[in-house]
């Protein structure tokens, strides 16, 4: 598949972009072929060149879903710096589209970011971004604001902020019950 999707990489940007085709796409999908031939510098190289091509074709959100794998390649790594450095240019970009649905999920995976590498404070902003962009004024479809809300509760618990985290995590339990999520409540 490497050989195939390279060569369409090459046959569709050279010299412009073919009419409705996404390169972005293809130099996702290369990637996905190099992670599960566990070559994680490859598949972040084609990464990086599809986020390239989406942020130069003004395709925002396939942008920020780009930089947002990138982020998760290089937790692969176990490169802390780099991952939160890609994961918040994931939200960036996702602000710069005003797309409230992309905002909703990079802050989302910005905040599961922080979590993971124990930098609670910073999280608890980052789900707050997430739970307001997935719920005002409305609830958006393919958002989790019960889950972001359950994560907030696990920063506040981290930091001894145990008020805080009762409140969320009833905020989740509601959210869940409300969307009839009756097993994500329990």
């Amino acid at each position: 598949a490497i050989p195939a999707f390279t060569e369409a990489l090459t046959a569709g940007t050279t010299p412009n972009f073919l009419p409705d085709w996404a390169p972005g796409y293809v130099s996702g999908k290369l990637a996905e072929c190099f992670v599960h031939l566990s070559r994680v510098n490859e598949a972040i190289t084609a990464e990086q060149k599809c986020f390239e091509i989406c942020v130069s074709a003004n395709r925002l959100t396939d942008a920020s879903n780009a930089a947002a794998r990138i982020a998760n390649l290089f937790a692969k790594l176990e490169d802390t710096e780099t991952r939160l450095q890609w994961s918040a240019r994931g939200v960036e970009i996702a602000r710069q589209s005003n797309d409230r649905k992309q905002i909703a999920l990079a802050s989302q995976w910005h905040g599961d970011h922080l979590m993971q590498t124990g930098n609670h404070e910073e999280a608890i902003l980052a789900f707050t971004e997430a739970f307001e962009a997935g719920t005002t004024p409305e609830l958006l479809p393919d958002c989790e604001p019960g889950y972001v809300s359950s994560q907030l509760a696990e920063c506040f618990v981290h930091l001894n902020r145990v008020d805080e985290a009762v409140t969320a995590e009833q905020r989740s339990f509601q959210i869940y019950c409300s969307t009839n999520r009756l097993k994500d409540a329990s």
